[in-house]
This record gives structure tokens, sequence and C-alpha cells, in this order.
């Protein structure tokens, strides 16, 4: 069990005498990783779809 959970996490089988990995470069690929993201919202078209009910249940 406890092999499984080191093999999870790479950070906690580093030697403390070796350098660790940059901070700036894990703040930059984490950037560029939102960056290529795709926006989506559950609201995106709301006025649209609104207002086709309405005129549906209408029957304009």
């Amino acid at each position: 069990m406890s092999q499984q959970m080191a093999s999870m996490n790479p950070a906690a089988q580093a030697s403390p005498f070796q350098p660790g990995q940059d901070p700036d470069k894990l703040y930059q690929s984490e950037a560029e990783n939102l960056a290529v993201m795709e926006h989506f919202c559950v609201l995106d078209g709301i006025e649209d779809r609104f207002l086709h009910n309405i005129v549906s249940k209408e029957g304009f």
C-alpha cells in the first residue's frame, strides 16, 4: 500500500539532497494548461433557450 502511495507522488521519492522542481516552471505549465482550457458555462445561450420555451408554450 505504501509503495502505491509513493508511486502516486513523485515528490515523495525525491532525495532531500537533490534539488526539487522549479516552482516557476510548475506555475508556467499550469498557466499554459489553463490558457488552453475551453470556457464552458451552463448559462451560455440562456436567453435564446428561455425565449424558445416561452414561444413554444404560448403556441405562436
